[in-house]
């Protein structure tokens, strides 16, 4: 039996067998010991990667791909199923140098040792060419790539740039084509065109001829050459320097078959430098023929319009006839149209009087004054009924009441007993006096007349007869 131990090593251990203590070693079966150690691969190799020469390639009916990868003295057995071979960026064949990412592991079914591929690249020039794939996706992406960022050349160029060797072949073509095609001024902005220093010189020659005035397109390539040669016009910075230029920018980078990114993000894509110049000029013979069939045509034009308009001009004088009966005729028509047309305006006028007169009457009704005035007549009889309704509903029976209330009060009112004679008599505080007890003499009273008061002094305060037997009181002082 096996035993998976913390170390990862396989720990065979012995069954005791009963018999004197000996025991005997655990057979394992195939299955067992190839899982065993694919379970030991795994657990080392589980994301390596791998360089070597592609061989025996071959792709199943379902899309996986096996093959061998070896170097001088080793080879190993690789397989790429199809949901990784979906990722690849370029097709692998036999004798390329690849760099292969993935896990070790052994296939059970025939116990052999093979690497599982997950990421599949070319190495040394195949690198290369992977890595231009990443930067062709990554520029696309930003949309450099995009018809609709691309400007149209000029019909009619007077200044065009050229940006390449000044020494290689690819300038004098240029030159040949454009002295033949439409002798124009062209302006070379000199620049190496492979080799390491290239990129940053094309770079700084496009800046160049974008700033200088008057250019109204560039020629930006080089004649044809090696996938190497012609690299410096795949660089990044070249790239976006062509998609900065502010005039259109035609790429002529070697031959019909040979393609660049600088061919992806230029307005214009020629095959050769020659082609380039084409494209960037007409043809002075062909404009000469194309303008002298304008001139052709345009005399055509004006000829058959002339015709045209002569034969309108004689019909029309057939049927003019005689100007001054038609001038007549065109003052009696003028005179029956002025009648017509002061008699529909007097209509028209008395119409908008009525109406007018009708809309014065109409707003005078509803007029704010109008209405305001109404309101006001209309409160004044409301007052007035509510008026009569207060004095006979409520007023006449109060009025009733108060009468007879105002009867009674005079009746006991002490005043009208002060009209037969008799007077009120209060202190000084104005409490009224019944009591004789409750002043003596000496002091000061008040005496309430029905017309006016007296002010009095007590000599005597006398007792009822029934009261008290006594005769009057008096002050000593007065005695």
């Amino acid at each position: 039996m096996a035993k998976d131990t913390d170390s990862g090593q396989l720990d065979l251990w012995r069954r005791p067998d009963g018999n004197g203590g000996r025991g005997e070693i655990t057979t394992w079966s195939v299955t067992e010991l190839v899982q065993a150690c694919a379970d030991l691969l795994e657990g080392r190799f589980p994301d390596i990667w791998v360089e070597g020469e592609v061989s025996n390639l071959s792709w199943s009916a379902a899309g996986h791909g096996y093959f061998s990868l070896k170097d001088g003295s080793s080879q190993v057995n690789a397989v790429m199923f199809r949901s990784a071979a979906r990722r690849l960026t370029m097709k692998p064949s036999d004798g390329d140098q690849v760099r292969c990412r993935g896990h070790v592991s052994i296939y059970p079914a025939s116990g052999r040792f093979q690497l599982y591929v997950d990421v599949l690249e070319s190495a040394g020039l195949g690198k290369m060419l992977a890595d231009l794939e990443r930067l062709k996706a990554k520029l696309a992406s930003e949309g450099l790539f995009d018809e609709e960022n691309k400007k149209p050349l000029p019909p009619f160029p007077k200044v065009i740039g050229v940006v390449t060797s000044p020494t290689g072949a690819a300038i004098r073509d240029i030159i040949n084509v454009l002295g033949r095609r439409w002798p124009l001024r062209i302006i070379v902005s000199p620049t190496i065109v492979q080799g390491v220093e290239a990129p940053q010189q094309i770079v700084t020659a496009l800046e160049r001829i974008g700033r200088f005035p008057g250019v109204d397109l560039v020629i930006c390539g080089r004649g044809g050459g090696a996938m190497e040669d012609l690299w410096a016009f795949n660089d990044e910075v070249v790239v976006r320097a062509i998609a900065a230029c502010p005039v259109p920018v035609i790429s002529a980078v070697g031959h019909d078959v040979d393609h660049t990114l600088s061919d992806l993000v230029a307005d214009v894509r020629a095959p050769t430098p020659s082609a380039a110049a084409e494209l960037a000029v007409p043809d002075r013979l062909d404009v000469a023929a194309q303008i002298a069939g304008i001139g052709q045509r345009m005399q055509a034009v004006i000829e058959r319009g002339l015709s045209e308009r002569r034969l309108r001009l004689n019909l029309a004088r057939r049927r003019l006839g005689d100007p001054r009966r038609l001038l007549d005729q065109s003052r009696q028509d003028l005179d029956g149209l002025t009648n017509r047309m002061f008699s529909a305006a007097n209509r028209i006028m008395r119409r908008r009087r009525d109406e007018l007169a009708g809309w014065r009457k109409r707003l005078s009704a509803v007029h704010p004054l109008a209405q305001l005035n109404g309101r006001r007549r209309d409160l004044t009889a409301i007052r007035q009924r509510l008026l009569q309704a207060w004095a006979s509903s409520v007023m006449g029976p109060r009025t009733t009441r108060l009468a007879s209330w105002s009867g009674r009060l005079t009746s006991l009112s002490p005043l009208a007993v002060l009209d037969r004679g008799y007077a009120l008599v209060t202190d000084v505080q104005g409490r009224p006096l019944s009591d004789w007890r409750r002043v003596t003499p000496g002091d000061r009273v008040h005496a309430k007349l029905a017309q006016g008061r007296l002010e009095c002094m007590v000599e005597v305060s006398v007792p009822d007869a029934e009261e008290s037997g006594t005769g009057p009181v008096e002050d000593e002082k007065h005695e």
